[in-house]
């Protein structure tokens, strides 16, 4: 609700709305006709504040319009714009795909290794067992018999050790005849070295075995870096 003052006869006229600009109302009272200015606030209230009307912004004066670059401009940026790109130079080893390969067959042997030394050390205990804890002397059957069971048992024990032995050199690629060795024991009892020899023949694993500890010789890393350099010097000649 807004009020209006006649300036006539000073009536305060309320009004739901408030009359727009370049509007014209008559006072009920007076019948005198007058541009309203503006409005009173009725029973204490605030008059609502009339809008601001915004001009139009005009990009082509205005100060902050954005400046777009040319399509020439674009192509230039383009391909002024700085390639980055990272060339791997060094030589991959072949030790890490080597040793991931013979990771199941060397721990198949190593637990065949170890089953194999566990049941030849009950073979040697049981041999021994008469010899020391017999309360009456044995027979040369009886002797033979225990001495077999000693034998067999000490061969066992050897045999899985050598086994185990064998792995551990081929998972590290620490000797390849060892491997091979281990692998060759390991085809009895449990058939696991047949897995292994012939992982031993992928030629990714002979790779690892033949690469030295320490990665590449200091001469072939000079050769190799040699070899990326003078690839370099042609590409940028090709450049230009």
């Amino acid at each position: 609700m807004v009020e209006y003052k006649c300036p006539k006869c000073k009536a305060r006229l309320q009004l739901a709305e408030a009359i727009g600009p370049g509007q014209q109302m008559m006072c009920p009272e007076c019948d005198h006709v007058f541009a309203p200015g503006a409005p009173v606030a009725a029973k204490g209230k605030k008059p609502e504040p009339e809008p601001i009307p915004m001009a139009p912004v005009d990009e082509e004066s205005s100060p902050y319009g954005v400046i777009k670059e040319s399509e020439e401009e674009q192509k230039l940026a383009k391909k002024n714009k700085p390639q980055f790109s990272v060339k791997d130079k060094g030589k991959r080893s072949a030790r890490g795909p080597a040793m991931s390969l013979l990771v199941m067959p060397s721990n198949l042997l190593i637990g065949e290794g170890a089953i194999t030394a566990v049941v030849g050390l009950l073979i040697f205990v049981t041999g021994m067992w008469p010899i020391l804890f017999s309360d009456t002397a044995l027979s040369d059957e009886e002797f033979a018999d225990t001495l077999f069971y000693v034998f067999v048992g000490i061969f066992a024990m050897a045999w899985g050790g050598l086994i185990c032995f064998g792995a551990a050199q081929m998972q590290n690629l620490n000797s390849y005849g060892w491997g091979i060795t281990g692998a060759i024991l390991g085809c009895l009892p449990l058939l696991a070295g047949v897995f292994a020899l012939a992982t031993l023949r992928d030629p990714r694993v002979i790779e690892g075995f033949r690469e030295p500890l320490g990665g590449l010789s200091g001469q072939e890393d000079i050769d190799e870096k040699k070899d990326d350099d003078d690839e370099d010097d042609e590409d940028e000649d090709e450049d230009d």
